[in-house]
């Protein structure tokens, strides 16, 4: 490598002040087109033909005209300039765009009860916008899954993630009608729920456990909008009159920074719902 290449350091943004300096055949004009000072175009200039060790341009105090060797140097410059120009408009166009896939998690419950007028108001408006949502009960990594979005009920425990307070979850006591007329009415358990005696299933899927309740398996603790329906209907009936919980809901997403119109698409509709996400 020769001693002028290896010192060779010309910026982008360089290149394209040299094609404004040519095309205007003047350092003024070039200077407010660019929006930077005179000076500064002028010194970037002088340095590229320093490390290039030739003239570009002949300067007089009337004109800048290229040299040979810059009417070369533009010609070769131009198609590349103009490439990267449209290459960087077309990322610039499709992350503006709501389009593609926006990967969210969540659980059953949520998905079944907050999701579904959203989902619908989403995909009516952004026809090219598809959701993948991941359903499971347990939290997974966000980054090492891919996921632009995490809908999860609980308070937020990893630090690096971003979360906004979209709505409450209220638990009550639900049991099976034909559970109330059994002298023992075992209880079925979350992982991390106080034990007693009356635990006879400890479940860290609340999917799991409501099925096992209305099988009549036993009481539960639910969120009031899973059961909602079961109670009216008469398929559960409500053993608490105050809540025997109350859990935060979050949104939660990893980065605020460079964020696809695809995803704040997603978050806008999210919190546009808020008042009808309260759960009671």
């Amino acid at each position: 490598m020769s001693e002028t290449n290896k010192h060779l350091t010309i910026a982008p943004h360089q290149l394209a002040w040299l094609c404004a300096v040519a095309r205007c055949a003047s350092f003024r004009r070039a200077a407010e087109q660019l929006d930077v000072p005179v000076s500064s175009l002028s010194r970037h200039v002088a340095q590229i033909e320093r490390d290039l060790g030739v003239r570009l341009f002949q300067r007089t105090t009337r004109q800048v005209r290229l040299t040979q060797a810059g009417a070369r140097l533009l010609a070769a410059l131009e198609q590349p300039l103009k490439d990267i120009g449209v290459a960087l408009a077309d990322v610039k166009s499709s992350n503006a765009e709501v389009a593609g896939t926006v990967r969210m998690s969540t659980t059953h419950f949520l998905a079944e009860t907050l999701l579904p007028s959203i989902l619908a108001s989403l995909l009516h408006k952004h026809p090219r916008l598809r959701l993948e949502l991941v359903l499971d009960e347990n939290v997974i990594d966000v980054r090492a899954h891919g996921l632009d979005l995490v809908l999860r009920v609980g308070n937020i425990k990893d630090q690096s993630l971003i979360g906004r307070k979209i709505a409450e979850a209220t638990f009550h006591k639900y049991a099976a009608p034909q559970c109330l007329l059994q002298k023992h009415m075992p209880h079925l358990a979350y992982a991390d729920e106080a034990m007693d005696d009356a635990v006879q299933l400890i479940s860290g899927n609340m999917r799991l456990n409501y099925l096992a309740a209305l099988a009549g398996a036993g009481s539960v603790y639910l969120p009031r909008a899973l059961c909602v329906d079961d109670v009216a209907e008469g398929r559960l009936v409500q053993l608490s009159d105050e809540p025997v919980a109350c859990y935060p809901i979050y949104l939660l997403y990893p980065s605020r920074e460079y964020m696809p119109h695809k995803v704040q698409a997603v978050l806008d509709e999210m919190y546009q719902h808020y008042p009808a996400l309260q759960i009671y």
